[in-house]
């Protein structure tokens, strides 16, 4: 029941997105995209298989299971067609590959079956990746890049959080010492994610945090080791085991392990392992520790846990107040509003970039400059950089100006409307060799998709070039 309100609650975020009657970023609370969406429903799917196949006689009520769980497998797998995910196909045909080696019988013919079925998942890799080879070498990428961050922060790693804020920045450091008119920087653009969920645990929390995550995954397969062992032939095991190696598979190559309706998906999960993992007449349920614990601890946690929630509600809902009253004109109370969350307990990035927007549209552009400061701690697109560039060159801060501009074209190098506002930057302060050479760029840059903007572009590169470039 838990798995079928998941996925009511997961199509109602993401049908706007997948009917086409809402644009981007209508989905924003949870579901990012649809490769995310189809991991969550390979996911449901995984665990809605071995449930409906389950053929043991005198259980109570097997065909109330059996109906649930073909009406979730029915209604995922359509959605899953529709969302195109390589990451929701690729866990669930090994979670069904697993489904299908639990329910051989011990011998020869298993042992077989089994290594064929990962020659065939290799195989199918293989596949995918040339599948969308454009994304598969947009997604290498990132990763060079990442292993950069891991270098500089080997031990611990950058921090909780931190990868959505440094990654853009250390990009910005690999393309500028790169040619910027190159097929991988084509493939460039704004990353909050690694899309490798184990490689963003290591980026984040370093070797000490991997090794951690590694002694709960043993703890972990330990766990599913008894209650196989135990409960070798009971459905609920087994759907459980193949839901959870299908996120984990999914995992390398996406991040469903930062969505909460996937993590929700994954405790569900370990809760039916959990429950069957007696062995011997003993238990190893982690629950039962709770017992021990006094109540008044238990209510201090759920209370903390409510504030934080509420906080972090509030914010939100603030957040979303202050955009519509800058929509609608409401220019003075806007600002009000995003200075009260500035000064919040929750550093938000994007926030204070929304503040510094307002405040540099106001004309206040020594306070613009410093929320940008500010936001910059937290927050790490271009368009922030850009707007830092734009209020410190009105304020003759050329030399910080230069800076943010040229991060801005380094951080996202395919853009060209980046490049032309750093050159228009150098035609303001007469740095000719900059203007040469930043011209050149602008009208040799390789175009993704031709549009009348860019040939405008281009064109006005070309005539500044011509002006810089005949004899004084």
């Amino acid at each position: 029941l838990a798995t079928l309100a998941n996925l009511i609650v997961f199509l109602l975020l993401a049908w706007p997105e997948l009917s086409g009657t809402g644009g981007h970023g209508e989905t924003i609370i949870y579901l990012q995209n649809k490769s995310i969406f189809s991991i969550e429903l390979a996911s449901l799917i995984s665990m809605s298989i071995p449930l409906f196949l389950n053929t043991r006689t005198g259980r109570k009520y097997l065909w109330i299971t059996r109906i649930i769980s073909a009406c979730i497998m029915l209604a995922a797998l359509v959605l899953l067609f529709m969302t195109e995910g390589r990451s929701g196909w690729l866990g669930l045909i090994l979670a069904m590959l697993y489904i299908l080696c639990t329910a051989m019988p011990p011998g020869r013919l298993k042992r077989i079956c089994t290594a064929s079925a990962l020659l065939f998942f290799l195989g199918l890799l293989c596949l995918l990746y040339f599948y969308k080879l454009s994304s598969s070498h947009g997604r290498l990428l990132i990763y060079k890049v990442s292993l950069r961050m891991i270098e500089d922060n080997w031990l611990f790693g950058a921090g909780p959080g931190e990868f959505k804020i440094q990654y853009n920045k250390h990009q910005a450091d690999f393309f500028s010492t790169r040619d910027i008119n190159s097929r991988e920087a084509l493939l460039a653009d704004h990353t909050v994610y690694a899309f490798n969920d184990y490689f963003q645990l290591m980026t984040e929390h370093g070797v000490i945090g991997f090794l951690l995550f590694l002694f709960a995954l043993l703890a972990l397969l330990r766990l599913l080791w008894y209650s196989l062992k135990r409960q070798s032939r009971r459905p609920e095991v087994t759907s459980a085991a193949a839901s959870l190696l299908c996120i984990a598979a999914a995992a390398v190559f996406s991040y469903p392990l930062q969505i909460f309706p996937i993590i929700f998906q994954a405790l569900v999960c370990l809760a039916l392992i959990n429950a069957h993992s007696g062995v011997a007449g003993q238990t190893i349920r982690f629950a039962h520790s709770l017992r021990r614990l006094p109540a008044p601890v238990l209510i201090a946690g759920a209370l903390f846990a409510g504030a934080v929630s509420y906080c972090k509600y509030r914010h939100a809902w603030k957040s979303a107040r202050a955009f519509e009253l800058q929509r609608t004109g409401f220019k003075q109370q806007a600002l009000k509003t995003y200075e009260e969350l500035s000064n919040g307990p929750i550093p938000d990035g994007h926030v204070l970039y929304m503040y510094a927007r307002e405040l540099y549209n106001s004309n206040q552009l020594h306070a613009a400059a410093a929320v940008c400061e500010r936001a910059k701690r937290y927050h790490s697109l271009n368009s922030l950089y850009k707007l830092s560039a734009q209020a410190n060159s009105e304020l003759k801060n050329f030399s910080e100006a230069g800076r943010d501009y040229r991060i801005a074209v380094y951080m996202v190098p395919n853009r060209m409307m980046n490049r032309y506002d750093l050159l228009e930057h150098y035609v303001a302060v007469r740095d000719t060799a900059n203007i040469l050479y930043w011209s050149k760029s602008i009208i040799g840059m390789p175009i993704k998709v031709p549009s009348p903007l860019t040939s405008n572009i281009q064109a006005k590169a070309k005539s500044i070039l011509d002006q810089f470039e005949k004899p004084q």
